[in-house]
């Protein structure tokens, strides 16, 4: 999900609406926010045109809303077109591009679409990695994203070193009680029991228990939320 990047002549009552349906999606409210991101798309078409970086911003913002809703075929279609924008109007390294290569990875993982996933996941990930570096929080994401397809297609050897890398970088970057480092933890120790390595996964069920006096973080939306299962 991403602020619209808009002109000063509509950017109260595009943005307004936009931040309003962000607000309403992180409430569980998806069919009162699909909405209002269809108004601000529909009002960054009319004002900024098809190619303009606010635009493309929300497309994404509504394809992952749909996403979220189980409407991933509508959703698919409007991934694609800001992933096509995206690389023509700000480039194939821009963060906003790599933000919808990774979106539309994760919406293939979604529909059962692993084999395609998987390539898109990866391009994301090495785009961030030379571009934010290997600690960024997004750059995190992205591996975990990768960890996880790669979980599903039960290629184990690949996926270790990318859960023990998240793992380290979310310890290093957030600490223990982050809720993305709670997820890596669970992450990690999913794995090493479905390679039979319960030894070494006992330990991270300790680690993995977040202090109750910590404040609750959302994850980012760009991230898949749950602990990896096969």
């Amino acid at each position: 999900m991403a602020a619209l990047l808009i002109s000063r002549p509509v950017v109260g009552s595009l943005t307004s609406i936009n931040n309003l349906g962000m607000l309403l999606q992180d409430m569980g409210k998806l069919e009162d926010a699909e909405p209002l991101f269809r108004r601000a798309l529909e009002g960054c078409e009319a004002t900024l045109g098809k190619s303009h970086p606010g635009t493309l911003s929300s497309i994404n913002n509504l394809g992952m809303l749909l996403k979220a809703m189980g409407k991933l075929e509508d959703a698919e279609a409007l991934l694609r077109r800001a992933l096509e924008g995206s690389e023509a109007t700000l480039g194939k390294c821009h963060p906003g591009t790599l933000r919808s290569i990774n979106n539309l990875g994760l919406l293939l993982q979604a529909m059962g679409k692993l084999e395609d996933a998987e390539p898109l996941l990866r391009r994301a990930l090495e785009g961030r990695e030379a571009t934010l570096g290997e600690s960024h929080p997004d750059t995190l994401i992205s591996i975990n994203n990768l960890g996880e397809v790669l979980f599903r297609q039960r290629k184990y050897n690949e996926v270790e070193p990318l859960a023990r890398e998240a793992l380290k970088g979310r310890r290093e970057t957030l600490g223990d009680d982050h809720p993305n480092t709670v997820q890596s933890i669970g992450n990690l120790r999913a794995l090493l029991e479905a390679q039979g390595k319960h030894d070494e996964a006992l330990p991270l069920m300790q680690l993995g228990a977040p202090s109750s006096a910590q404040p609750t973080r959302p994850l980012p939306r760009s991230a898949s939320y749950c602990i990896w299962t096969p």
